[in-house]
């Protein structure tokens, strides 16, 4: 059987082995996923990846990047990466991939001339990597249940930390003392609970109570407190609800302490897994830009960088074609800063209207390619010579700032 046949067999619909999301990630159940902050952290990184658009671009001798829907790639990219799964849940998998278990992994299908047919993800604990004992020369992938090794070329390889570019490192590996005191705080404080351990209150007495009168208190409390009703106290009985005690508050420090602490490894700020503790409104607008620039940018490097060298031939690198996610979408939540910016860039020639209804996903219009720039502004060594005394300025048919005054003067 040939490695393209074994390949659509795994993935196909008939196939016994189709992607089994969650156990094939190689998790055993009460494992780090059952926690909430991992289990947070690892899905707004998968999601905010998988939610921007992957497109072929082309970047001009002038170093002007355009996306290239003529390009075969578009389809595999923006997509169907494949007949089993979306673009989506394929870069989702991907990312879940590398921060779980260190690497991710992507087959790439090709036809007899060479050009890639489709993308099929890969579980990790399906491939072995093989480094090649010279230097200069990639490392060759086995996957199971196919007889042939598949080459370097053919197999799209994102790694997580790594300290030999060959085997990527699991976040989970570097923050297991983290994770490991976070979970063992989640099950002291079900035990606390579990066994009755949290005082709801305590009931004193002004008088010498028997050890009789006590159990018989306890007794009717407790069956109170299980139906609900109203209790009445023996004289010189008094109740004192405790709302937070001592252990509670340790409790809850700690557990805060745990999710900040984890969050750090994943470099994601605690507001992006809904602890709003210290945020607002400005807070959160900065947090987002912050999560773009210092959290995702890296990450959408190492996938451009990787689908741009597997997929495209030197020819076309040559050329200026190259893998790359469309941020744009990203900065829709920040509506302020998002006017300001389109302003800025519409007010001076950089973008045009329609450049700009592209980005926000609204039809083309008519006219709307034109770009416009303000044409009240000259170089500041002009500002002195081009200005006329009654502070006219003339636009001649050049487009040049031209004075009056000065140029009858010169005749």
């Amino acid at each position: 059987m040939s490695i393209f046949s074994a390949i659509r067999d795994r993935f196909s619909r008939k196939g016994a082995r189709v992607l089994r999301l969650g156990s094939r990630l190689g998790l055993t159940p009460g494992a780090p996923m059952q926690l909430s902050v991992v289990y947070a952290c690892v899905g707004v990184l998968a999601k905010a990846m998988a939610m921007m658009p992957l497109e072929p671009y082309r970047r001009d001798r002038c170093g002007h990047s355009s996306v290239a829907p003529e390009h075969p790639l578009y389809r595999l990219l923006a997509l169907a990466p494949n007949g089993v799964v979306s673009r989506y849940t394929l870069i989702e998998l991907m990312v879940q991939s590398m921060l779980l278990r260190g690497n991710a992994y992507a087959y790439i299908e090709r036809d007899r001339a060479g050009s890639p047919v489709a993308i099929h993800f890969l579980p990790p604990g399906d491939v072995t990597v093989a480094a090649s004992v010279y230097i200069d020369e990639p490392p060759t992938y086995t996957v199971a249940g196919l007889r042939d090794p598949v080459p370097a070329r053919d197999m799209i390889h994102v790694l997580n930390y790594t300290d030999d570019g060959v085997n990527g490192i699991s976040t989970l590996q570097h923050a297991a003392r983290s994770i490991e005191l976070a979970g063992y705080a989640n099950e002291s404080s079900t035990n606390f609970y579990k066994s009755g351990g949290a005082l709801a209150g305590v009931i004193s007495s002004d008088v010498a109570v028997t050890a009789q009168q006590r159990r018989e208190m306890q007794q009717e409390w407790a069956r109170l407190g299980d139906k609900g009703g109203v209790a009445v106290l023996a004289r010189g009985a008094k109740y004192a609800p405790i709302s937070v005690t001592p252990l509670d508050a340790q409790l809850l420090e700690s557990r805060k302490y745990s999710v900040e602490d984890i969050c750090r490894f994943f470099h994601v700020s605690p507001q992006k897994v809904f602890d709003y503790t210290h945020s607002s409104y400005s807070t959160v607008e900065a947090t987002e830009l912050a999560f773009l620039n210092d959290t995702l940018l890296p990450l959408i490097v190492k996938f451009e960088q990787e689908f741009s060298r597997k997929l495209f031939t030197p020819a076309e690198l040559s050329q200026g074609y190259q893998c790359g996610f469309n941020t744009a979408r990203l900065m829709r939540a920040d509506k302020n800063g998002q006017a300001n910016y389109y302003s800025k860039m519409f007010n001076c020639g950089v973008l045009s209207v329609n450049e700009i209804r592209r980005d926000l996903d609204l039809p083309h219009i008519d006219g709307g390619d034109s770009h416009f720039v303000q044409v009240n502004l000259m170089e500041l060594q002009n500002a002195g010579r081009n200005m006329p005394a009654d502070n006219r300025l003339q636009n001649d048919s050049s487009g040049t700032v031209s004075n009056k005054n000065q140029a009858s003067d010169d005749n």
